[in-house]
């Protein structure tokens, strides 16, 4: 069908796609189609919900937001969850070999779009047929334009190897994720009801979830080299450390989701699923956008107008992992040296002694990528004077769960309510909840 409408006129090919069903029942106007119910998950979301939701309200927010729900769907994006995808990416665009990522990552679900099954979906929900008409229409236009993007990618790079590179990479991706995903079911099924537990402020079972969770967690921050002094935001800090493979993102993300249901988790889940362009790997399409804003990805282009911030900008938007809560992952206590530990249960109470600290107060930041976290890229930095800083904090209430590896003398940063790190001397002792052997 979508082959034909190509090759006749615009306006005949519009009009063929809505006369065979156009009279079907339906009464349902699009507007009047409820938002998706906060309290339960967006799997659940109709075919419709997912075309006409505000998915802002759900953490998602612009064209990166979209893609990471898209990837949050998986196999429950629905034909008009796949038009929302190709309007969202394609719309407004030039075709212009500068689109070259959005078309890799978001082809896909172009190919995969049946109109109609999309006209079927829309009578499945008994919407009317003045507006079947004008979804059919948009989709059918979504697509014409998105095909037009392809040519004008695959044309430049066909005598550009960095542009094919781009198509490469989210292809492999794709590979990648798929093989992860059909071996890890179970994990990515469990992150996806603490998910959306999460995004709703409902409670979850945390003793067994973290029974489930916190093992792989404590085994990835063993395994992970850290810095024994962090600069910026101590606990993102740390968790870049932690995310920078497939398997260590969802790891720690997992651990996140289940650790809101302590005190202090709602650092650490921001912490791990919070951020912007590239800092996500929660299915094929985040996860190829990650490969692009790796530090190591440097390509050089052909064309000497083209550059890989103009490529990357395409990606606007973030994702809110707790669009309720607002929590950050900022505010912490720096430096506090533990001078009693009080625990009560499911709590533990850090008191602190007054002294001073050692810190650094002169830096000098060097050329060495450290870390990216999305669109953050953070340089390593050489600490040219140390001196003595006055310390007097106050006490702190952090989960017991997330205590270990801390002890009387032992210098601590929270974050929030979470041990983001503790260090006696300059070797580490604890990390994220985790103490370190």
């Amino acid at each position: 069908m979508l082959r034909f409408i190509q090759l006749v006129p615009r306006a005949i090919a519009l009009l063929l796609l809505v006369t065979a069903s156009t009279w079907a029942e339906g009464t349902k106007r699009l507007s009047a189609v409820p938002a998706p119910d906060p309290s339960l998950p967006i799997q659940s979301w109709t075919p419709v919900q997912q075309y006409t939701a505000a998915r802002e309200t759900y953490g998602f927010r612009v064209r990166y937001g979209m893609l990471v729900w898209a990837d949050e769907l998986g196999p429950k994006l629905s034909q008009l969850g796949r038009v929302q995808v190709a309007q969202n990416c394609f719309n407004n665009i030039e075709a212009k070999p500068w689109a070259s990522m959005l078309w890799a990552v978001c082809a896909p679900d172009v190919a995969a779009i049946d109109l109609k099954k999309v006209e079927s979906e829309l009578i499945a929900e008994g919407i009317s047929p003045e507006d079947r008409k004008g979804v059919l229409v948009e989709a059918a236009e979504a697509i014409d334009n998105a095909k037009k993007i392809g040519v004008a990618v695959t044309t430049a790079a066909a005598s550009d190897a960095a542009l094919a590179e781009i198509q490469k990479l989210a292809t492999s991706a794709r590979t990648e994720w798929d093989t992860y995903a059909s071996s890890h079911a179970s994990e990515l099924e469990r992150l996806a009801t603490l998910q959306s537990a999460a995004r709703a402020g409902t409670p979850t079972d945390v003793a067994a979830c973290l029974a489930q969770t916190q093992p792989p967690f404590t085994k990835l921050v063993r395994a992970t080299k850290l810095p024994w002094e962090s600069s910026g935001d101590t606990l993102l800090f740390y968790v870049g450390f932690l995310q920078t493979t497939l398997d260590g993102y969802l790891t720690t993300l997992s651990f996140g989701a289940c650790a809101i249901g302590l005190e202090g988790g709602e650092a650490m889940y921001a912490a791990a699923g919070n951020g912007e362009a590239g800092s996500a790997k929660r299915g094929p399409r985040s996860y190829a956008i990650s490969k692009y804003f790796a530090p190591s990805y440097n390509p050089t282009f052909a064309d000497g107008a083209l550059s890989l911030d103009k490529l990357r900008r395409q990606f606007r938007g973030d994702v809110n992992v707790m669009p309720k809560a607002q929590t950050s992952a900022v505010a912490g206590i720096g430096g506090a040296t533990i001078s009693k530990i009080t625990k009560a249960g499911s709590k533990t109470t850090l008191a602190f002694a007054a002294n001073s600290v050692e810190e650094c107060l002169e830096w000098k930041e060097t050329n060495r990528v450290q870390i990216v976290t999305g669109t953050n890229v953070t340089y390593e930095k050489q600490c040219l004077k140390r001196g003595k800083v006055a310390n007097q904090p106050g006490e702190v209430v952090i989960a017991t769960p997330f205590a270990g590896g801390l002890t009387k003398g032992d210098h601590v940063i929270t974050v929030g309510g979470f041990p983001a790190v503790a260090w006696k001397g300059k070797k580490l002792t604890a990390a994220c909840g985790v103490a370190l052997k």
